[in-house]
């Protein structure tokens, strides 16, 4: 990447207390890059988009206000997944939701071969191999 421009939103400052605190309550946040926002292996997801200059000039924009406006993180309310999938939604794109629970926090339930997650709700499990084929 030549020059690359990196927008998130973290907790403010290099200390993981914020980090920690923000699971409570909202604390300072900052918009910039990060450690680890260019590096492999801490993505989870990339893809490009090709804007035209006027499209570019747009989100550029959009972003820029929201970067203004976003001067709070808080792990439960506004976080990096909730200020990224703004930026998503403002160029037409369909978000999931805020909070990421990973598979492996999902606990074996029962003999009735459903799963039970740290929240209490039960969901069915998903066979990968039965799976419809588009």
């Amino acid at each position: 990447m030549i020059n690359p421009e990196v927008v998130g939103l973290a907790p403010a400052g290099a200390s993981t207390a914020p980090y920690v605190l923000g699971h409570l309550v909202p604390v300072p946040a900052e918009t910039g890059a990060s450690d680890g926002d260019l590096e492999e292996e801490y993505r989870s997801a990339s893809w490009r988009v090709l804007l035209t200059e006027a499209e570019y000039k747009k989100h550029v924009a959009y972003i820029r206000q929201l970067q203004v406006k976003s001067r709070v993180w808080q792990a439960s309310i506004y976080n990096c997944n909730a200020f990224v999938a703004d930026i998503a939604r403002s160029m037409g794109y369909k978000t999931p939701g805020i909070w990421l629970r990973p598979a492996a926090i999902h606990y074996k339930a029962s003999t009735d071969k459903r799963w039970l997650n740290p929240f209490g709700a039960l969901a069915h499990t998903f066979d990968r191999r039965k799976a419809p084929v588009s």
